[in-house]
């Protein structure tokens, strides 16, 4: 894009990279759009990485209870937190990113990358669920602790020990005696 010196506030209304800028104008603009665009995507991330553990808890909860189907609707909302991160880590101005995770899912991303997680789409049965969560458990890590690390966003490793090890305790309840 060109535009005047004068006007340069008014010509960007999302992402830009500069190519060339001579008179160093650019990094004195304000550019509000941009930064709050940024700060709204910072935002929905932060949200993602730790009511992921809110919701892994609920899971917990409810399969401890053996409330399964509640158990099996927390798998669901796991799901959508990671499939919202993969989309944060393919393109960070996705604004589609949030409650309708697979939102034109196909368009966003590459559903290769969601490939770990069609294994998580199991029989409402403890066994099966407890599997699909510590598989979804294992995708989340990888990428929550990248890109709190890439958005300088502090990463929750007391919060994820402690759901870890409650997963880990229900996890040892659930083996059959004798099973290692």
């Amino acid at each position: 894009m060109f535009g005047r010196e004068s006007q340069i506030k008014h010509i960007f209304n999302g992402p830009y990279r500069v190519l060339l800028d001579k008179k160093g104008i650019l990094p004195e603009s304000a550019l509000p759009e941009h930064r709050l665009a940024q700060a709204g995507q910072i935002e929905k991330l932060r949200r993602q990485i730790y009511w992921f553990w809110h919701d892994l808890s609920h899971f917990i909860t409810a399969l401890g209870r053996g409330q399964l189907w509640w158990a099996y609707g927390q798998i669901e909302v796991l799901r959508g937190y990671c499939v919202n991160l993969a989309r944060l880590k393919h393109n960070f101005t996705d604004a589609d990113v949030g409650d309708e995770a697979y939102f034109k899912i196909e368009k966003a991303i590459s559903i290769e990358s969601l490939s770990a997680l069609q294994a998580t789409f199991c029989p409402i049965e403890r066994g099966a669920m407890l599997q699909s969560v510590l598989v979804i458990v294992r995708f989340y890590q990888e990428l929550a602790r990248d890109l709190a690390r890439t958005h300088r966003i502090a990463y929750p490793a007391d919060l994820e020990r402690v759901m870890v090890d409650r997963l880990e305790k229900l996890r040892a309840e659930f083996r059959p005696a004798g099973s290692g």
